[in-house]
C-alpha cells in the first residue's frame, strides 16, 4: 500500500493543475435573487490591468483582454469559447478556454482524458476527477459556500485521499470604485474568497493559498487579487507551483456588453 501511495503522490505532483480544499464537505449554498454577475453574450469583452508582485514589491505588469465569442459541443453539453491574450512586457500569451453558464453558476471545462490515460491500470480506478471547474457560484448570499475542483483517490475501500482541492465562499458586498478609461465608476460589488489547500502526501503539513474576486451585476468580474496560483486556478486551471511567493492584482479598465 505504501508503493502505491508514492505512485499516486508522483502522478500527482507532476499533473499539478489539479485543485482542492479542506476535509470539511462544502455547504449548500443558500438560494436567493439571481444577478447577472457574469454576462456572457458573444462579443463581450473585457480588459484588465495586471500588477504581479512578491514581499520585495512590484515584479512586472501587463494587461489581459478577455474576448467571448463562439461555442462549441462537449460531451454533449454546449461551451462557450473564451479568448484570453496576455501581454507583460513584449510577451504576449494567447489562451482559449471553455465554459458553460447556468442558473446555477459559471462552470469551466477541463480536459482529464489525458490525465487518465497516463495512469497505470493500478491508479487509473483509484482517482475520481470531475470535468468542470466551478469558477462562480451565482446565487450569492450570506453563507453561500462552494467546491470549485476536487481530485479524490481511494486508497482502499472506506479510505480516500484528496491531494488538491479548493473551495469558494461569499464574504460580503462591497463598493468598488473602477478607474475605466472611460472615467470613474462606482459600483456595487460582491467579494468572493477562493481557497486552496494542498499535500501530496497525507503526512505532510497542510499548505494554504488563497485569492478574492469582486463580480459586479451586469458587469461580470471587476477585479482579482491574492496568491499568484489561485488567481491562474480561477482564470484558466493552471496552476504554478513556482508562483507560491507572488501576488497578483487584475483590475477591470475597460468592457463592451453587447
Amino acid at each position: 500500500m505504501l508503493s502505491i501511495l508514492k505512485q499516486i503522490v508522483i502522478t500527482v505532483t507532476v499533473l499539478v493543475f489539479l485543485f482542492s480544499c479542506t476535509s470539511k464537505e462544502p455547504t449548500a449554498p443558500p438560494s436567493g435573487l439571481v444577478f447577472d454577475y457574469f454576462p456572457n453574450s458573444d462579443s463581450t469583452s473585457y480588459l484588465f490591468t495586471i500588477t504581479k508582485s512578491d514581499s520585495t514589491g512590484i515584479l512586472s505588469t501587463g494587461s489581459r483582454y478577455v474576448l467571448y465569442s463562439g461555442d462549441t459541443l462537449i460531451n454533449g453539453s454546449s461551451y462557450k469559447f473564451q479568448k484570453d491574450s496576455v501581454k507583460m512586457g513584449t510577451e504576449i500569451e494567447e489562451r482559449i478556454s471553455n465554459f458553460r453558464k447556468s442558473e446555477i453558476g459559471v462552470f469551466y471545462f477541463i480536459d482529464t482524458s489525458g490525465f487518465a490515460a497516463a495512469l497505470p491500470d493500478t491508479l487509473r480506478n483509484r482517482m475520481t476527477i470531475t470535468s468542470e471547474m466551478q469558477t462562480l457560484l451565482l446565487l450569492l448570499a450570506e453563507g453561500s459556500f462552494w467546491q470549485v475542483f476536487k481530485v479524490t483517490i481511494t486508497l482502499q475501500p472506506g479510505i480516500t485521499y484528496a491531494p488538491y482541492r479548493i473551495t469558494a465562499n461569499y464574504v460580503k458586498e462591497e463598493d468598488v470604485l473602477l478607474h475605466l478609461v472611460s472615467g470613474d465608476l462606482n459600483v456595487t460589488a460582491q467579494k468572493i474568497k477562493y481557497d486552496l489547500e494542498f499535500r501530496f502526501d497525507p503526512e505532510d503539513p497542510l499548505q494554504k493559498f488563497n485569492a478574492f474576486c469582486w463580480v459586479a451585476d451586469k458587469i461580470g468580474i471587476i477585479k482579482l487579487d491574492g496568491n499568484a496560483i489561485v488567481v491562474n486556478t480561477i482564470l484558466n486551471g493552471e496552476v504554478n507551483l513556482d508562483d507560491s511567493l507572488k501576488t497578483v492584482t487584475q483590475d477591470l479598465i475597460d468592457y463592451n456588453i453587447p
